[in-house]
């Protein structure tokens, strides 16, 4: 029985330790470029809280403080060490200050699903703006092309038929990711990569055995692990 407890306790502890690393790049990554994350807070609670709720007054609500954080940005000098990648960077932040500007429009004369397509284009252009300076292998958008799928469409309804039918593709995808050797200007030690990559792999196949040999809830708290993988292997790329 003691020992039993002494397991426990030790899952609980690593799993607290994972959620501070994760959180402890997040806040790295913001430090350097504080303006960036101080939108990203704003975007955090729409994509995050109210998007999921379909509350859309919440959004018209704290679109004040999502065009405020935009100026700021606006504003902001890029700093020194993400120079190399200027060029891109400021074509999407263009992009991302059209889609507040739609957003903020919408918020007075639009209706819920005009907010909605609003929010998603939002995201979908601040999420370019993180990789303008945070470049990715391409092997990993295009896994987590399909992944976005799984876990904003399928997971939110609980559609498990869609799930099943992305499945093949995900599969294949992280072939592809596993193939990939890791080159090009990246500061992320292979070790770290091969590790990261390897736990997302086991999470996937673990998915996919679950659409054999359990139930619904088996199959969401799989996809669940597959997307806690993908966020440690993706936030590598933050540093």
């Amino acid at each position: 029985m003691r020992t039993a407890k002494h397991v426990i306790v030790l899952i609980i502890v690593a799993a607290c330790l994972s959620a501070t690393t994760v959180a402890a790049k997040e806040e790295g990554a913001s430090m350097k470029f504080p303006e960036m994350g101080a939108f990203h807070e704003v975007i955090y609670k729409i994509w995050h809280e109210y998007y999921p709720a379909g509350d859309f007054e919440a959004v018209r609500a704290i679109c004040p403080k999502l065009s405020e954080s935009m100026e700021a940005l606006s504003k902001a000098e890029l700093p020194e060490v993400y120079q190399h990648r200027s060029e891109v960077f400021q074509k999407r932040r263009a992009a991302l200050q059209a889609s507040v500007d739609d957003l903020v429009k919408m918020a007075k004369e639009g209706d819920d699903a005009a907010m909605k397509s609003g929010v998603e284009r939002l995201h979908h252009a601040f999420h370019g703006l993180v990789r303008a300076i945070h470049s990715r292998p391409r092997s990993l958008d295009e896994f987590h092309a399909v992944l976005y799928l799984m876990w904003h469409e399928d997971y939110p309804k609980k559609d498990l038929d869609a799930l099943k039918k992305r499945i093949p593709e995900l599969s294949a995808r992280m072939d592809r990711l596993m193939a990939q050797t890791l080159k090009g200007p990246y500061r992320v030690s292979a070790e770290a990569y091969d590790s990261a990559r390897d736990a997302l792999n086991k999470e996937v196949r673990s998915l996919v055995d679950s659409l054999s040999e359990g139930g619904q809830d088996a199959v969401w708290k799989a996809l669940n692990r597959v997307h806690d993988r993908y966020r440690e292997l993706d936030h590598l790329f933050d540093g």
